[in-house]
């Protein structure tokens, strides 16, 4: 499906890192790439001899492990447990539980995000897991073209995104449209095993039935006396 023309003037080139729904998804400025890797590299020498945070704030950025990888990025605390930490990593957009202590950083690291938080513009799907699938399998991890159509109160950018000439969000709609929902599909799986529940009972009665035809034919008549 094509998309509706665009200024080339008003896009801009983004490398998604993140999917949040089937709407939303956090993606960096392509020119920040390399300096994300530049960061993860200062972190990792940086980490080996830092303090630990033992007083938390909202208002820094601090280091911390991300489980899969077991590589040091730089986070914001979102809430704080007893034992772990609820962050997100801002130059990426997931947000994660982890372990304490979070690692404090030197101001030069103390600079913007690099990772931004955008919603497909005009788009009315629900946001469901469904959604999310697609939309992972259509853009993460790529690069996209996006630009701006408004802002949020909360700073989400809402966005037209093209994948090559293809608009993102009319692509996305027409995949959902062309799949049945997963509750109607779970419907219909346990309706078909239902039946042949019931077909199997069915051809097993029938085969009593007439096992037990057989076995009366068999029988001897009663003696007259």
């Amino acid at each position: 499906m094509q998309s509706p023309a665009l200024d080339p003037g008003q896009m801009e080139l983004v490398a998604v890192t993140y999917v949040s729904d089937g709407l939303t998804f956090w993606a960096q400025d392509a020119d920040d790439e390399e300096v994300a890797e530049r960061i993860g590299e200062q972190l990792e020498t940086i980490c080996q001899t830092a303090a630990a945070a033992h007083t938390l704030s909202a208002d820094k950025v601090y280091a911390a492990r991300y489980a899969e990888d077991q590589c040091w990025y730089r986070c914001r605390v979102m809430h704080e447990m007893e034992k772990t930490v609820c962050v997100l990593f801002v130059d990426y957009g997931n947000s994660e539980e982890v372990e304490r202590p979070l690692m404090e950083i030197p101001d030069s690291l103390q600079q913007p995000s690099l990772a931004k938080r955008y919603q497909l513009w005009g788009i009315t799907h629900t946001q469901s897991q469904q959604g999310k699938d697609l939309l992972i399998d259509m853009i993460c991890g790529q690069h996209v073209s996006v630009c701006k159509r408004s802002v949020c109160f909360d700073g989400t950018l809402l966005v037209t995104a093209l994948r090559g000439q293809e608009d993102v969000g009319a692509e996305l709609t027409t995949l959902l449209a062309n799949q049945a929902p997963p509750s109607t599909l779970s419907t219909n799986k346990a309706a078909s095993s239902i039946l042949s529940t019931n077909k199997a009972a069915s051809s097993i009665l029938s085969t009593n039935q007439a096992a037990s035809s057989i076995l009366s034919a068999n029988q001897c008549p009663p003696l007259l006396h």
